[in-house]
């Protein structure tokens, strides 16, 4: 419903896209805005696809179909929600470009959701409040800190992005979103390891130990022997020590590492949404740039003319 009120504060209830191609998972998610409130959607469409290098071929068709399929037109739609980064160079920019045509051609306004963020916020969805009741947990009277999530993405080979995310507290309000411990680290998978193992001896150093944290992403999935290498590293002993394997943390399934729609559009109700193009997030330099004089030298053209031309290409749209 519309929300109430006929002063210059109402407004109309309208419709929001979600987009991500961080990775190999193209998602697109529509949701009805019932009213002018940050988290007021009605879920309408969620669709996703496998197709890592096939996004170019499928977003504007899938888009064009779904509101077809939902009798709505391209003007319907409001607000629109793309993930920024960190991910892949070409996901990203694909899924900005679409948020940034539609944008252009409609007048609707568009934000930016982080990538880590969203999925920090979609396992703390999936793991609701189950985590609190492991044992070992913050339930426990002698457990008092947060629990911590690492979300762990592949940037490239033997490279991946890491952020950590403290999980509501006991007595703390249960739907409160992830809030980020860290800054995006861009690591190997065996410094990732380490630093977790850190992190969690400082804390407990200060007194606010939490309990093994989870980990979870692509990062953790595509470099599994290497981090858990890193972590049996930083565990000690297990045969002398019982506690040992406690100093591991808890792997999450691999079906947490794609976003659940449901907290895409969570996010997206908290977002601040303008009619200015989307920044994206890149943690690294992308593989062209730092290949850019060896690439440019095979295909016969000048780096400089290269350099050029890769910086108007990776420049804000306007």
């Amino acid at each position: 419903m519309p929300s109430s009120g006929d002063g210059p504060e109402a407004e109309k209830a309208g419709h929001c896209l979600c987009l991500n191609a961080a990775e190999g998972l193209l998602q697109l998610v529509i949701a009805r805005r019932e009213s002018a409130g940050p988290a007021a959607f009605t879920l309408l469409c969620a669709e996703s696809w496998h197709a890592p290098s096939q996004g170019a071929e499928l977003l504007a068709p899938a888009l064009a179909d779904a509101l077809t399929r939902l009798k709505l037109e391209p003007g319907d739609i409001d607000r629109v929600a793309c993930v920024r980064g960190p991910g892949s160079f070409t996901g990203l920019r694909l899924a900005l470009a679409t948020a940034a045509g539609l944008v252009r051609a409609t007048g609707a306004e568009q934000a930016g959701m982080d990538y880590l963020s969203l999925l920090a916020l979609s396992a703390a969805r999936r793991l609701g409040p189950l985590w609190e009741a492991e044992k070992g947990g913050p339930a426990c009277p002698d457990r008092q800190g947060k629990r911590v999530l690492w979300v762990l993405t592949h940037a490239r080979k033997q490279l991946i992005h890491m952020r950590g995310f403290a999980l509501s507290a006991v007595g703390e309000a249960p739907g409160a979103a992830p809030a980020p411990l860290t800054d995006i680290h861009v690591c190997s998978p065996l410094e990732a390891a380490l630093f977790i193992q850190s992190h969690r001896e400082q804390n407990e150093t200060d007194g606010g130990d939490s309990g093994r944290p989870f980990v979870l992403g692509s990062g953790l999935r595509r470099n599994y022997p290497a981090v858990a290498a890193g972590f049996a590293a930083g565990a000690g002993d297990s045969e002398n020590d019982p506690a040992g394997g406690e100093r591991i943390p808890l792997f999450l399934p691999q079906s947490f590492d794609q976003p659940l729609p449901e907290a895409m559009l969570e996010l997206a109700g908290q977002l601040a949404y303008s009619r200015k193009d989307i920044e994206p997030l890149y943690v690294r330099p992308p593989d062209a740039e730092e290949n850019l004089e060896r690439i440019a030298r095979s295909l016969g053209l000048d780096p400089e003319r290269a350099r050029d031309k890769l910086a108007a290409l990776t420049r804000p749209l306007s």
